[in-house]
């Protein structure tokens, strides 16, 4: 820990931790992510028990460790150029066919698998996580949520369960879009995944398109790591948006090369995704029909380790937590003198949310012990101000971002 300078801010990040199985495979099991903020379950590659991160953003399944690919040697492989739809990088890896993927409860299937070097993500070698397992498996089983306050369900196909709304699902290539409803009477098919732990991002095109109506707000940049690299995306403010028929307000957004949904939003809706149906159906009267998903008001983002500790993974500028000193790998011991340990990560991170209240962090800095107390806040207006909106207002002209700009 650094020494404190004058005036004091907070925002957070996301991580894993281990699933245990939940009603048993009639009811479905229940994949546990209180201090993972991930959904994590035990399954089998090719014989090789493993821990694996259920992503549907991924079309195949992924695995990393030296022994587990060893284990794939037997199997059929030819080179494949794997692109990562949040940064557009592309690699070519070794993909193997055929080869028996589960999860632990459920059938296997015969799928592709990709070797890549997804342990060079902190947060999952943190958690010995071995494997993503991708849609490619997904696909035959059903993702069930329960609000802010549950936790979300693996269930076994079967016949579709009709909620109060229900939308199709788009099978794009490999992966699953959702159709959801922007301001300025635009929609977008969104990818689902729950291998991304934020709540929306959306193309360039989009955003602009939504900047030139008025509907979006630019307020910083956000890190994210993957298994290509660690990048920085903007983050945006976005006036509404309607899944199903649950409206989120002021919500913040990231760019992103292709528009996708995550765990973040997706954790607070009542629905089943029903992939073997194409169908993703909703309970909108079991929760608010109105939500805001605040964002940090600390700049600090945080993970669980396995052996419990939180710590600080990265400290943002111009926020609290920077101010008062506070640096990557410091740990946080207590949250207003409760033990982090008696919480969850969707718990802290909603704590740390609200700004303009003092919160009082003790943290262990190498072997210093200390106590700090901060103000949350954010370097941007939250809620942000917005021009009344007309709902009958046709889209405003907007050029072609395909096209070349043309000189004069």
């Amino acid at each position: 820990m650094k020494a404190p300078s004058v005036g004091c801010v907070v925002t957070l990040a996301v991580t894993l931790t281990m699933c245990g199985r939940g009603l048993g495979s009639d009811q479905g099991h229940s994949v546990t992510f209180a201090k993972t903020g991930m959904l994590v379950a035990s399954g089998d590659v090719a014989g090789v028990s493993v821990q694996c991160l259920l992503d549907t953003g991924s079309g195949t399944t992924m695995v990393g460790l030296k022994h587990v690919v060893d284990q794939l040697s037997e199997f059929d492989h030819v080179p494949t150029m794997v692109f990562s739809p949040q940064t557009g990088d592309m690699r070519v890896l070794q993909k193997f066919q055929k080869v028996p993927v589960s999860i632990d409860g459920f059938p296997s299937y015969r799928e592709s698998v990709v070797d890549s070097p997804i342990h060079l993500v902190s947060q999952l070698s943190n958690w010995e996580i071995e494997a993503l397992v991708g849609q490619d498996y997904i696909r035959h089983l059903r993702i069930e949520f329960h609000g802010e306050n549950g936790e979300p369900k693996l269930l076994k196909p079967g016949i579709a369960i009709l909620r109060e709304h229900v939308s199709g699902l788009v099978k794009d290539g490999d992966v699953y879009r959702l159709s959801v409803r922007l301001p300025g009477k635009l929609s977008e098919d969104v990818i689902i995944d729950t291998g991304a732990s934020g709540t929306l991002s959306l193309t360039p095109q989009v955003i602009a398109k939504l900047k030139a109506m008025g509907h979006v707000q630019a307020v910083n940049r956000v890190t994210s790591q993957t298994a290509f690299g660690t990048h920085r995306f903007p983050r945006y403010l976005l006036r509404w948006v309607i899944v199903g028929q649950t409206r989120f307000v002021d919500l913040p957004v990231k760019e992103s090369r292709v528009s996708l949904i995550g765990l973040e939003l997706l954790r607070r809706l009542h629905c089943t995704l029903d992939f073997p149906n194409k169908l993703a159906t909703f309970s909108p009267s079991k929760i608010p029909s109105e939500i805001r998903i605040c964002p940090g008001a600390i700049g600090v983002g945080l993970y669980f380790e396995r052996n419990g500790r939180l710590i600080v993974d990265e400290v943002e500028e111009d926020f609290p937590g920077n101010s008062a000193g506070i640096v990557s790998g410091d740990e946080i011991l207590e949250i207003d003198r409760q033990p982090v340990g008696d919480r969850s990560i969707h718990d802290i991170r909603d704590r740390l949310s609200q700004a303009g209240q003092m919160v009082e962090l003790k943290l262990r800095s190498q072997d210093t012990v200390s106590t700090v107390s901060l103000k949350l806040d954010r370097p941007y207006e939250y809620p942000p101000k917005w021009e009344p909106e007309d709902p009958h207002a046709a889209p405003r002209p907007f050029p072609n971002l395909d096209e070349p700009a043309k000189s004069n």
